[in-house]
């Protein structure tokens, strides 16, 4: 397939699922952008996993009716109020699939009648003011959802908690280069081919690495990006926005570190690794955007998994999951793995101008851009 192939095929894509503006307007981006970026938000090389093993991950859903259809991304629970996601997910304006509910406390997504589940529809999402659709850097969202999620209810299912947020001064040695890291999601769960999706929640362990050490330059690697890879494994389309989580210095619980955010056209690329939204440089961004209700904590021993789900701060995992650093699995006892990314833009708020630029501009653009390289497609969110 020529490079000009390519670059209708992803416009087509992208025409289908966000509309013709927004399908130009990311035409742009990836041709004019120092390089373009891989949204295939995936799980590849994980293993089927229990909610219980990583309660706080939550499904980003457009439809309530079928959850598994309808998931876009993934997210991690935060807050009783509050989760946090990529940008990219909830920067879809106006779209019939923006996520308009989160799924709490469920791994099969199939399973719609689930009792200890909780699906809430969502409030706001505050998409970060500097968030580059070109370049995925401050690929970074907080939702706000209308009711609270029932952590009494979290803690007697053992199916759902909060994480703490890696604090900036805690990362250098929270995360080191090398350090094992856990990633989940319900992205599709092959390289190449046809996607498939999973139904059920996977995961995989795999290991930071040094996001220069491959192909990608430092024209399309921030300061607000981390990298992680392991042979065979890596996060796809459907992964968007998903958890990135690590041990604390005491290895008695589990902190996020970082979002699925992009990576290379195929997924589990060797030296392409996934690259993920670097968490410990938004605490402050956090703590101002929730109006000081989630004030990330200063500490390197965050995340105990002692079950503690008070509300009114992120300092509670209230979760499950285990600290033995062996094996696939967040607990220890239990293999999986996958890291996801979707793509969104736009500032603070969560309305997207539809600019003042006409189609007939755009499409004029759009020819312009088929003639130019596309060096590497996009990571798509679930469709």
């Amino acid at each position: 397939m020529t490079n000009t192939q390519k670059l209708l095929k992803l416009c087509g894509q992208e025409l289908r699922i966000c509309g013709l503006f927004t399908a130009m307007l990311l035409c742009l981006s990836l041709s004019l952008g120092a390089r373009a970026v891989d949204i295939q938000p995936r799980i590849i090389g994980g293993v089927s996993s229990a909610i219980t093993e990583y309660p706080w991950q939550a499904a980003l859903v457009s439809n309530n009716s079928d959850l598994f259809n309808n998931q876009t991304c993934g997210a991690s629970i935060v807050h009783e109020r509050w989760l946090i996601t990529a940008a990219h997910c909830m920067d879809r304006p106006a779209l019939e699939d923006v996520p308009k509910f989160v799924v709490i406390g469920l791994a099969d997504l199939t399973d719609n009648s689930d009792p200890e589940s909780q699906v809430i529809e969502i409030k706001e999402h505050y998409i970060h003011a500097d968030f580059n659709p070109g370049t995925l850097d401050n690929d970074i969202a907080l939702i706000e959802l209308i009711d609270a999620i029932d952590l009494a209810a979290c803690q007697a299912h053992n199916n759902c908690g909060l994480i703490d947020i890696i604090d900036g001064n805690a990362e250098g040695t929270v995360i080191p280069e090398g350090t094992a890291v856990w990633i989940s999601g319900w992205g599709n769960t092959q390289r190449t081919g046809e996607a498939v999706y999973s139904q059920v929640l996977q995961s995989a362990q795999i290991n930071t690495v040094d996001c220069l050490r491959g192909s990608y330059t430092s024209a399309s690697i921030t300061a607000n990006m981390i990298c992680a890879e392991s042979s065979g494994k890596d996060t796809c389309a459907g992964d968007s926005g998903g958890p990135m989580v690590a041990l604390n210095n005491l290895g008695t619980g589990h902190v996020l570190v970082g979002l699925t955010s992009w990576g290379p056209g195929v997924c589990a690329t060797p030296n392409e690794p996934g690259v993920y939204t670097r968490l410990a440089n938004y605490g402050e961004w956090i703590k101002a955007t929730t109006l000081g209700v989630l004030n990330v904590p200063s500490c390197e021993t965050c995340g105990n998994d002692s079950t503690n789900n008070d509300s009114g701060n992120n300092n509670a995992n209230g979760g499950g999951a285990g600290s033995d650093s062996s094996g696939d699995s967040a607990s220890g006892d239990f293999s999986g793995g996958g890291v996801s990314s979707d793509f969104s833009g736009g500032g603070t708020s969560s309305t997207s101008s539809s600019g003042s630029l006409s189609y007939l501009m755009l499409s004029l653009l759009l020819l312009v851009l088929i003639m130019s390289r596309l060096s590497v497609s996009i990571r798509r969110f679930s469709s």
